[in-house]
């Protein structure tokens, strides 16, 4: 992956025996987040390994508990590991989990989604069920993330048999799983990456837009669109002003070979309080990851990082559902922007990246991902992010 610290960037190599690693998958970063941070030397490399469980793949970002125990989850198992990278607690469920899904950590629960439509509550001590409701009909398999906060988690789901990806936001209560509101998305959403910003719930579909709700009610409050016939798998986060939300998205433009979204990102700063923009910033690289917040960005001030460039198709010969070839030769660029104007801080390009689809992909594993993982951002300001691997 490459490590790019705070002022100039500089890529680093890491040597392993394993052959793709996703620092944070699709959904790391805001959503499906922990407050804590595993005590681990990010410069020292990976400490260790995690395989899959029998009857599944390890997809979804781990999370970290505040006692310092990763959890993963996959097919029907769910794994706590310790600092030493060993499992220490492990618990079949009656329900299969979403693989695809990060999962929420809220006060001593872990919440996970399952493709039929259920939420699952584990305690952290244990792993014991808490609880087990059905809230919608479907859960999307492409990647996304739950988010919980003072006992409330957010989820999305489909309503209607046959509906394609998720288009409805739910809120269930922490505590029992019970629905306290649900909202229909202006437009089905890839890679939801949900935010809650003080009192506010704040989140992007796949068209660009980005929706404003009252945490408790789900009250609607604003809603700025993005343009007709845009697509995106970016998303949006908040400054540590938490009055201004950072929305990455795409504008509408002729699709074409190596540019299946059009070829034409950008970067939005709007206001909190009523979704006005503040300025907007764009790229002739498509912007499909959820930009990161830096505390301590180049010269010591805060900014934002996100992957630009368009996101790889599917190898050649592949079953119809999972696509034809979008193109053969993808550019890449990461850049920090400055808060207050989104000028340009820095930038970084990786090597080209040659073929129709991302490294490991093939007829019999049809792998997807963004060309970009999410930034994460180490305690030290640096940046781990992966490019098509």
């Amino acid at each position: 992956f490459s490590s790019i610290g705070n002022g100039q960037p500089r890529l680093a190599t890491v040597e392993t025996s394993m052959t793709h690693v996703w620092p944070s998958h699709l959904g790391g970063v805001p959503g499906g987040a922990s407050q804590h941070c595993g005590p681990t030397d990010l410069s020292a490399g990976p400490a260790w390994y995690l395989k899959g469980c029998p009857d599944g793949n390890l997809f979804h970002t781990p999370i970290v508990s505040e006692s310092g125990h990763y959890f993963v989850g996959s097919g029907s198992c769910v794994r706590r590991v310790n600092l030493a990278g060993r499992v220490d607690r492990i618990n079949l469920l009656p329900v299969s989990i979403l693989d695809s899904a990060a999962p929420a950590i809220d006060a001593d629960a872990i919440f996970f989604v399952s493709p039929s439509g259920e939420a699952v509550s584990l305690s952290l001590q244990n792993l014991e069920v808490l609880w087990v409701k059905k809230f919608c009909t479907a859960c999307s398999p492409d990647a996304w993330s739950l988010l919980a906060l003072d006992g409330i988690v957010i989820v999305a789901g489909m309503v209607e048999d046959g509906a394609p990806l998720n288009d409805h936001i739910f809120a269930l209560s922490a505590a029992d799983g019970q629905i306290k509101w649900k909202h229909k998305m202006q437009m089905s959403a890839v890679a939801l990456t949900p935010s809650i910003v003080g009192e506010r719930l704040v989140f992007m579909d796949l068209s660009g837009s980005v929706t404003c709700l009252e945490l408790q009610s789900g009250k609607e409050l604003w809603k700025s669109l993005g343009e007709f016939g845009s697509q995106s798998t970016g998303g949006c986060c908040a400054g540590v002003s938490r009055d201004v939300i950072y929305v990455a998205s795409n504008l509408r433009a002729k699709k074409a070979w190596n540019k299946p979204f059009g070829g034409k990102g950008v970067v939005r700063a709007l206001e909190l309080r009523d979704g006005k923009l503040k300025w907007e910033q764009k790229f002739e690289r498509e912007a499909n990851t959820v930009p990161a917040f830096l505390h301590r960005g180049p010269a010591g001030k805060p900014a934002i990082v996100l992957g630009l460039g368009a996101n790889p198709g599917s190898v050649e010969g592949a079953n119809p559902p999972h696509g034809k070839p979008s193109g053969d030769a993808w550019s890449g660029e990461v850049v920090a922007l400055d808060l207050g104007t989104g000028a340009k801080v820095w930038s970084f390009e990786p090597p080209l990246w040659t073929g129709h689809a991302c490294s490991g992909a093939s007829k019999q594993v049809p792998l997807k991902p963004n060309a970009w993982s999410n930034a994460c951002v180490g305690k030290d300001g640096t940046i781990y992010i992966s490019w098509n691997c």
